[in-house]
């Protein structure tokens, strides 16, 4: 899937590591008032702090994956540390939202043999991404803008589309995500 749409003018938009009750909703209504639909991958640990929002964004019409009940690099744990992360995660979204996750996001996106085969034994895929302008790093919506344009080819005319990692947690990705998305549609990309 993210092959195909690295050829296309087409992009997913998801989110790690929220829900956040500054900026989860903030984001929820850029998404709300453009009427585009988004991926949410959050933490059990904040799902279970802020329950309602989880509910938001699944009433809303996004969906929610797995990332991990606290952030852990699942590559470097034991598969029962690593089931419990996932279980105790998808546990708690299916009890606020009525459906168990369909996708898992590793965090730092390590993967091994054994994240494979927990992750296909949770009947989940395993979703990455292939744009990342690196909004945990520079919290600064400028240069997450500049690294969208050039990571996508919006600058130079090689367009491309891909599933793009943003974080829900960061007022400068709260502010990036408006301009971002005014970029995309000028450029005819489809959300």
């Amino acid at each position: 899937l993210l092959k195909l749409l690295g050829g296309s003018r087409r992009v997913v938009l998801t989110f790690d590591d929220g829900p956040h009750p500054r900026t989860t909703p903030q984001i929820l209504e850029i998404l709300r008032k453009r009427n585009l639909k988004a991926i949410f991958f959050v933490l059990g640990l904040q799902a279970q702090k802020f329950p309602e929002l989880v509910k938001q964004i699944h009433d809303e019409g996004h969906l929610i994956g797995n990332h991990s009940y606290s952030h852990k690099n699942l590559a470097q744990i034991g598969e029962e540390k690593m089931r419990e992360e996932i279980d105790r995660t998808s546990r708690l979204i299916e009890g606020i939202t009525g459906s168990r996750p369909a996708f898992l996001r590793p965090p730092y996106g390590a993967m091994n043999r054994n994240v494979l085969r927990v992750a296909k034994s949770e009947g989940m895929d395993i979703v990455l991404w292939t744009i990342d302008p690196k909004d945990w790093h520079s919290k600064n919506e400028v240069a997450v803008l500049r690294q969208i344009d050039r990571q996508m080819g919006l600058a130079g005319g090689d367009m491309r589309g891909g599933a793009i990692l943003l974080h829900d947690i960061y007022p400068s990705t709260v502010r990036a995500l408006g301009p971002m998305l005014d970029r995309l549609a000028a450029s005819s990309y489809r959300v």
